[in-house]
């Protein structure tokens, strides 16, 4: 019963993981600012807010950079961080992936809980392990930081969390950022 919990948990957060935004910075703009084609014509943001472009949306590591008050070297700092960090998940995040397929397929063939546990078992530990990394990341972001840019450090774990395990991709990517 407990499998069945876990793996549904797994499958619904694959799920809204793969939706992935809102519709931001996509063709045809639904979103808060209307826009999009209206008429044959491009009528951009036509919005509350008046005309104009939709404003760009800051990657992760700008905001978390913007968040902690970063400074120029720092933020370089942080930028090595973020790369050497993502760098060492990737191969992670790629078994994660194959991990919860197996999840869902050995689901789907109606596999006993003492066939899903050694799957479960294993997604644990690379979950285990891409914590090991975003929390060494944190402790290199943390050691460059002044004591007044630390006391805002633990409520951005999860954007520094966020920033390895999805890479920047520009302002216009699309995916929730």
């Amino acid at each position: 019963m407990f499998a069945k919990f876990v793996t549904g948990l797994i499958l619904a957060a694959a799920l809204a993981f793969a939706q992935g935004g809102m519709g931001g910075g996509q063709m045809g703009g639904g979103g808060m600012g209307g826009g999009g084609m209206v008429g044959g014509r491009n009528r951009g943001n036509m919005g509350a807010m008046g005309g104009g472009t939709r404003a760009q949306r800051q990657s992760r590591s700008d905001l978390l950079a913007s968040r902690l008050k970063l400074k120029g070297d720092q933020k370089s700092q942080l930028q090595d961080i973020l790369s050497a960090a993502r760098q060492e998940a990737t191969p992670l995040q790629q078994q994660l992936l194959q991990a919860r397929s197996k999840i869902a397929n050995a689901e789907i063939d109606g596999k006993s809980d003492a066939d899903m546990k050694p799957l479960l078992d294993s997604y644990s530990a690379l979950a285990a392990q891409m914590g090991n990394v975003e929390a060494r990341a944190f402790s290199k972001l943390y050691a460059i930081l002044k004591a007044k840019q630390q006391s805002k450090a633990a409520q951005n774990f999860d954007l520094l969390a966020g920033t390895i395990e999805t890479p920047d991709r520009g302002a216009a990517s699309g995916r929730g950022q």
